[in-house]
């Protein structure tokens, strides 16, 4: 036996595909299998390096993971220990180029470039092999080094003599590199000359808008550094007026003074020196600063006194709007002459007054204070009990269609009738009753020569075809039949849903999915296309490999159904004792999660089970009821025997957090999909209604938010009371949560995210969060930790708040609560106080995990020095990201310190589509 064909070291390009081929000759040839190993390990298969019958492809090449020694394997099948390693081990040249930048090597700083100073730039453009025949340009064009004092040394551009303002400009540089041809640095990455002229002034302090208090002083700086000193010229709305000058007749200023620095002093501001104020350096008409000078002003309510009743157990909620004013005033609240905080069962988010479960001596009068610089002007409310209505006699009346059909659709009414007034109410609903696409001619499995050319059918009755929405997916693309034909795309989809692919490229192979839907209904069939290259077709050795290899695949897939079907059957007969599953030991949830995202699935365990540690008196007494929750939440119950445990993510305030199956709860499919089950189950009786009802106003959040980027709310269930939830069931996507995704990306245990694959992951979260917003309701917990992902890098937001087990090192304890500290605003955490723009905040976080695949924020500072930062009004910044200046750019603008300056999530959303629309394809 020997190797035919012998792996061989070649050239390949970076990028680009290659193929290591291997085979073994001789008698008993087929009796061997094919593997690979680099550096004396085993090669691993992934979507970008996998072995495809004997050879080893890389689709494409990389410089970075790809440059070890290959070596090709044959190990007898009946026989692991009897095997053969193809000697010399093969290599690639990967042939690259890097187009970086050009940096300034003398003088050192750019503030140093002054006229009659020797420059020295330096272009980086490295590759294999060393790129050659370096050439300049200046603002795109090529530098003519004909005048003197400019001279090309290697990678050196010098420019010898005096340099002058005619060198300005941005310097890039170009090299040829053989056989990728020639490369350039970007103009981005340049270096852009300014020789700086003593002679021209330069605004070293200039004036800033201001919004003062009426009668109060007020100065503006304008300070210009040149040689010599300019002379500086105040100006009022108009830089052609009349300059100002001093109105102070003695060395005391009394009304207005300008000062020999260039600083100039108001006194005593009154509303007809309102304006915008321009100062001037010597006689150039573009050496001009300018500053906008505004009076505070605030105006009083709209309404000064508010009458508003609340009825006993039922949260109550209340807005303050705040009045005209400028700058924007501050909202707080006061009751019985002390401020409404944040502990407590009376407290304030953003401007709302809450009231949890309200009681009688909650009545009374509530004061909204809207604060600035101009003052300060109040609006009372008066809130008083309501008498609670008491039902006469029970009744409700429930229409049930069996078994409905296509002609039982239509508008269905509802009236109820008060027999002793004769008044009546009425409500209608609309009923669509739909067929469910059912595909009659299923796609195949394809396996074709390269350049033939491949039909997949898909095809429903005629009479479904225009009633249903049908589309193919592959690796991302998503093909409909009004996508209209064009040269350059291979793929055409016929409204029958045939689709057809004109020729076949090795590109082409893969998984593809043909989908109709008719409203919540889904029908899913998924075909595999395989391209080989033309052979002779007559090798009765590769027959029987792949009569082997077809039945290894067929009867490892009935083992694993088996051990499927087994490991199902026994979970549930460990589980059907208990109500709630099994805790993992501490520390090995996050493990378990990135098993799971693996592919991985972990035994079910019976050390620890759901709990309720309430009995029955404690629940006579508490008596919580759904009254709390919308009418229309209180309508989804589920059975809560009917969930089925499958494994603990993790646990948080309120209770464990565990993926489940939940039999039925899609009746249109015919089997169970995971969803995910957040348990209300406190020990700490004190805490037990303040935490229901944080638990109930969640529930209530998720169902008014109907978006494709929050979870949805399928059901919630009740374990012994039936008119309370304690359990919230959501949607759960198959790759899981983010943050475990980003890190298993970096990892490489997942494909590499690309910057455009970040950057539409940023844009779906901002679109979750600006909907939230357009509500009214606020997220208050951020993080790559509560959004969940599809294998499609679907994203969307969750509200996990694994704050004690799963994610408790992101969580710090304050005030007795656990609180995400490195991803809060200064106001959230010093003042109690979250607001939209506290979203924001940690959005930017949110945005920097994703482009750092999962890093920690603030890693090189501990909890105690971070707060410490923010009490002293020093928020440190986040790491710049590398090459990404626009997503950088927006960080910083979402970390912002102060909430005035963060923009809305409306902006950030519209920026990142404008982004993602042109780069994401």
């Amino acid at each position: 036996i020997e190797f035919k064909p012998l792996p061989r070291s070649r050239d390949a390009t970076n990028n680009r595909n290659a193929v290591l081929r291997c085979g073994v000759f001789g008698p008993g040839a087929t009796d061997y299998k094919i593997s690979w190993i680099v550096d004396a390990k085993n090669v691993t298969s992934n979507s970008r390096r996998f072995q495809r019958g004997n050879n080893l492809h890389f689709e494409p090449i990389d410089k970075d993971f790809d440059s070890g020694e290959f070596q090709c394997v044959a190990t007898l099948k009946n026989n692991s220990r009897v095997e053969m390693i193809s000697v010399p081990s093969a290599k690639f040249n990967i042939k690259w180029v890097e187009a970086e930048s050009v940096d300034l090597r003398s003088p050192r700083l750019k503030t140093d470039v002054l006229p009659g100073v020797r420059v020295v730039l330096r272009c980086s453009i490295n590759g294999n092999p060393k790129p050659s025949n370096i050439s300049w340009l200046v603002n795109g064009a090529v530098l003519n080094t004909a005048p003197t004092g400019v001279e090309i040394r290697n990678r050196r551009l010098i420019i010898a003599s005096a340099v002058l303002k005619a060198n300005d400009g941005v310097y890039t540089c170009c090299a040829l590199s053989h056989p990728l041809g020639k490369r350039c640095t970007p103009q981005e990455r340049g270096f852009s000359l300014q020789v700086i002229d003593r002679r021209i002034p330069v605004l070293t302090r200039g004036p800033q808008s201001q919004i003062v208090k009426k009668n109060s002083d007020v100065s503006f700086s304008c300070e210009w550094e040149a040689d010599p000193l300019p002379v500086v010229t105040w100006y009022y709305d108009d830089v052609n007026s009349r300059p100002l000058t001093n109105k102070s007749s003695s060395e005391q200023c009394r009304k207005r003074c300008i000062f020999p620095n260039g600083t100039m002093l108001l006194r005593n501001v009154r509303e007809n020196q309102v304006g915008t104020y321009y100062c001037k350096a010597g006689d150039a008409d573009d050496l001009v600063a300018s500053a906008t000078l505004s009076l505070a002003a605030i105006k009083q309510f709209r309404q000064r006194t508010i009458d508003m009743y609340f009825t006993e157990g039922e949260n109550f909620e209340f807005t303050c709007q705040p009045p005209d004013a400028l700058p924007p005033a501050t909202i707080e609240w006061y009751h019985r002459d002390r401020r409404v905080g944040s502990p407590g069962h009376i407290f304030r988010t953003m401007n709302i007054l809450v009231i949890d479960d309200p009681r009688k001596s909650d009545e009374g009068t509530y004061t909204c204070v809207a604060v600035n610089k101009a003052g300060s002007v109040n609006m009372t409310l008066v809130l008083t009990l309501a008498a609670v209505p008491v039902a006469i006699a029970p009744g409700y009346s429930t229409l049930i269609l069996e078994s409905p059909n296509l002609g039982d659709s239509g508008t269905y009414v509802c009236s109820a009738t008060d027999t002793s007034s004769g008044n009546s109410l009425t409500q209608s609903m609309k009923v669509r009753v739909v067929q469910p696409p059912h595909v009659i001619h299923p796609p195949m499995n394809r396996t074709l020569y390269e350049g033939e050319r491949v039909i997949f059918d898909c095809g429903v009755e005629p009479s479904l075809a225009n009633l249903s929405h049908m589309e193919w997916r592959f690796h991302g693309l998503v093909l409909t039949s009004s996508d209209p034909p064009t040269r350059g795309n291979p793929f055409r989809v016929f409204p029958n849903g045939t689709l057809a692919i004109r020729r076949a490229r090795f590109d082409d192979e893969g998984f593809y999915a043909c989908e109709y839907r008719t409203c919540d209904f889904r029908v899913l069939h998924i075909a595999e296309l395989t391209v080989v290259k033309e052979g002779n077709g007559g090798d009765k050795a590769n027959a029987t490999q792949m009569i082997q290899t077809i039945a290894l695949s067929v009867s490892g897939g009935v083992a694993y159904i088996l051990v499927t079907v087994a490991l199902i059957i026994y979970c549930r007969s460990v589980l059907r004792s208990s109500i709630l599953l099994v805790k993992g030991k501490n520390g090995g949830i996050v493990e378990e999660e990135m098993k799971m995202l693996n592919g991985s699935c972990s035994a079910c365990n019976g050390d620890g089970r759901m709990r309720s540690n309430h009995d029955d008196e404690l629940m006579t007494s508490v008596n919580l009821d759904l009254s709390q929750l919308s009418h229309d939440v209180a309508s989804l119950q589920y059975p809560a025997e009917n969930v089925e445990p499958l494994r603990v993510i993790g646990k948080g305030r309120f209770g464990e957090i565990f993926l489940s199956k939940a039999p039925g709860i899609f009746p249109e499919l015919e089997e169970d999909i995971l969803v995910m089950v957040k348990s209300f189950d406190t020990c700490d009786t004190s805490k037990e209604l303040k935490l229901r009802a944080e638990f109930n106003r969640e529930i209530n959040t998720l169902h008014r938010a109907h978006h494709d980027h929050v979870v949805k709310l399928l059901a919630i269930s009740s374990r012994e009371i039936p008119e309370r939830a304690d359990l919230l069931i959501t949607e759960y996507l198959e790759w899981g949560i983010l943050k475990l995704c980003l890190q298993a990306s970096k990892d490489g245990k997942i494909p590499k995210f690309t910057k455009n694959h970040k950057m539409n992951m940023c844009c779906q979260l901002s679109s979750g969060l600006d909907h939230l917003h357009k509500l009214d309701l606020l997220h208050g917990d951020v993080a790559t930790r509560n959004c969940v992902v599809s294998s499609h890098l679907l994203i969307k937001i969750s509200m996990l708040g694994l704050s004690k087990e799963g994610f408790e090192n992101e969580y710090v304890q304050w005030n007795d609560k656990p609180l995400p500290l490195r991803w809060l605003p200064p106001e959230a955490l010093l003042g109690g106080s979250l607001t939209p723009k506290s979203d924001v905040f940690m959005f930017g976080v949110t945005c920097w995990e994703i482009f750092t695949l999962g890093e920690f924020p603030h890693s090189d500072m501990s909890n105690d020095a971070l707060v410490k930062a923010m009490q002293s009004n020093q928020v440190p910044s986040l790491p710049a990201l590398e090459s990404t200046k626009r997503i950088t750019s927006l960080i910083n603008k979402c970390c912002h310190s102060s909430p005035s300056n963060r923009p809305e999530m409306k902006q950030i959303s519209r920026k990142l589509e404008s982004i993602t629309s042109g780069e994401v394809k």
